[in-house]
């Protein structure tokens, strides 16, 4: 009895009842498993957080901070600027962010002591969206600069105000913002050279990420069109929206399109739009890469219905006002970390279970993860770090480029393994030469070439003399032992060009393109001087094994394949009626 036999017996013991338990059991330690894992990559992800140096540059080490709300009068801009309303302002906590409330404010920066540096100061403003800022020194508004335009460049970041200001600084500066939102911005004050270089490298890498991703979706879309497979697809509109979530995100979108200023008032659903219709294609990405694993199956239903909220977000985004837009995407930030979890939950124990597209695709998406919460929480801080803000727009590329990677190799997994199964198809199973259907297909592709070339074909056709006494007197074993070796033997006996296949029993057929007569005749009959000249030595016992061969070659009187095929079979009747051992040319 084999462990098959045995387990089968095992159950029938135990009753129906008793195998569904045990099946109940065995699903609920995999659903065990699995929680367990999801839970220790988010306790692993929760501690990279807690030691990820929060080092960065503190927002406003230099000066002191107060907030006052915004009047509608026009009197109020030429009071604010020259300090007649200081007392009114409320002190904002040193070396932290500064909240902007969802209306209009001032905001009053008081330098702790004169700018020493070399070059010129530049107030750059960070994380403003499309707030309008104006800025007051001495009761003079100073305008705004354009970083790239100075350095010959079209592009700008939108979403940053830079002001740069005279070398011998020390008075209060004042700001008047139009707020629409609560926003955490970032205040600093650095030297201008250093302004231009951060945010020319900004442009260039943010403008590098977007080209790839924008031809990545192009790529995908491609593959798509030609090979109509879903997740190709799927890559494509995840490819696309990533960009234009990183182009609106930063501002590039809107100069780099030639429509963009117009569009700025969309700019909070043009961030919004794009992140929900990526968080969508990912998840069916997943679904249609990884449709077998369990994890994934045992999930289908609350990733349908994530899914479904996203679509109704997306709906909600496009048809209400834009002013709605915000509070519906931070009621949305809830929907996207359950989307994370549901999204981790499918892909780690498929990863674990030895799944390498779940592992492509996990672990990029893990780096954007962990690099975005960990740019909000030094935000939070009150800190910026120039390693992060870098690395965001190219954790995005890669999270992007994963799964191209894991649709690449899922794709060559399944053509390997269908030329597996075509070999399988096409291959006798017990002494692995060709089975009678594919060395039927060769021969007939070898007949055409020679009829279209006027080229040579020729058969050989080969029975085992006396194998039923084989069988008979040791036994199926090592008859099956005897077939493998004679086609091993034949097989090293042939050319590189030529084929072998299993006819059926114990007959074989070798297929010679481009092989005359007589060369076909030496070609047998050194194959059956290898047979008859050593016998089998299986299992200890020593067999002596010969063939009988019949040899046939294109002629112009044969018309067909199965002609040919017959010739060979008549000859190897006459080897066999002769004596056997013997080769027979028709």
């Amino acid at each position: 009895m084999n462990v098959t036999d045995e387990a089968r017996a095992a159950a029938l013991q135990r009753g129906p009842f008793r195998s569904g338990i045990a099946m109940m059991e065995a699903g609920r330690l995999s659903l065990l498993r699995d929680v367990i894992l999801v839970a220790g990559i988010m306790a692993c992800f929760v501690v990279g957080l807690w030691l990820i140096p929060m080092g960065g540059k503190a927002t406003m080490p230099w000066c002191s901070a107060a907030l006052m709300p915004a009047g509608g009068e026009a009197t109020e801009e030429r009071s604010v600027p020259l300090g007649d309303t200081d007392g009114s302002f409320t002190p904002q906590p040193r070396g932290t962010a500064i909240t902007l409330p969802s209306y209009p404010i001032w905001l009053r920066l008081a330098p702790d002591r004169a700018w020493t540096g070399i070059d010129t100061p530049t107030l750059a403003l960070r994380n403003l969206g499309r707030m309008d800022v104006k800025l007051y020194l001495n009761g003079e508004m100073i305008d705004a600069i354009d970083a790239h335009a100075d350095q010959g460049l079209e592009h700008r970041v939108a979403l940053d105000s830079l002001f740069q200001l005279p070398s011998d600084l020390k008075s209060a500066l004042y700001l008047r913002i139009e707020s629409k939102q609560s926003r955490l911005i970032s205040v600093e004050l650095l030297p201008t050279q250093s302004v231009y270089e951060e945010e020319l490298g900004r442009a260039r890498l943010l403008a590098g990420c977007i080209s790839v991703l924008g031809f990545m979706g192009i790529v995908g879309l491609c593959f798509w069109a030609v090979l109509k497979q879903g997740p190709f697809g799927f890559y494509a509109i995840l490819a696309w929206s990533i960009a234009l979530y990183l182009a609106f995100l930063s501002g590039e979108g809107f100069e780099i399109l030639p429509f963009g200023q117009g569009l700025r008032r969309y700019q909070e659903m043009l961030i919004a739009l794009p992140a929900a219709i990526a968080t969508v294609a990912l998840m069916r990405l997943i679904q249609v890469m990884l449709p077998l694993a369990v994890s994934v199956q045992r999930l289908k239903i609350p990733f349908a219905t994530v899914i479904a909220a996203w679509f109704l977000v997306v709906m909600l985004i496009l048809v209400l006002p834009p002013s709605l837009v915000p509070p519906i995407w931070k009621a949305a930030n809830l929907l996207a970390l359950l989307s994370i979890v549901l999204m981790i939950a499918g892909m780690a124990p498929a990863a674990v279970s030895g799944s390498r597209p779940a592992l492509l695709m996990l672990v990029g998406w893990l780096i954007l993860w962990f690099i975005t919460v960990a740019r909000v929480l030094q935000f939070l801080r009150g800190q910026r770090s120039d390693f992060l803000d870098t690395a965001f727009p190219l954790a995005t590329l890669i999270a992007a480029t994963m799964p191209a990677l894991a649709i690449a190799d899922g794709w060559a997994q399944e053509r390997r393994e269908l030329a597996a199964v075509r070999i399988a198809a096409s291959t006798d199973g017990l002494t692995k030469v060709m089975n009678r259907r594919a060395i039927e297909a060769r021969i007939e592709s070898a007949f055409v070439q020679a009829r279209i070339r006027d080229g040579g074909l020729s058969l050989i056709f080969i029975d085992i003399d006396h194998f039923k006494s084989v069988n008979d007197s040791y036994g199926h074993a090592i008859g099956d032992a005897a077939l493998q070796t004679v086609a091993e033997r034949i097989r090293r006996h042939i050319r590189p060009g030529d084929s072998i296949g299993r006819w059926g029993g114990e007959e074989f057929i070798v297929a010679m393109p481009d092989t005359r007569g007589t060369e076909a005749l030496a070609i047998a009959e050194r194959i059956r001087s290898a047979l008859a000249a050593e016998p089998l030595h299986l299992d200890s016992v020593s067999i002596p094994i010969t063939a009988s061969f019949g040899a046939a070659s294109l002629e112009q009187d044969v018309t067909t394949p199965h002609q040919l095929i017959d010739r060979a079979d008549i000859a190897v009747y006459q080897a066999k009626k002769e004596g056997r051992n013997r080769v027979v040319f028709v």
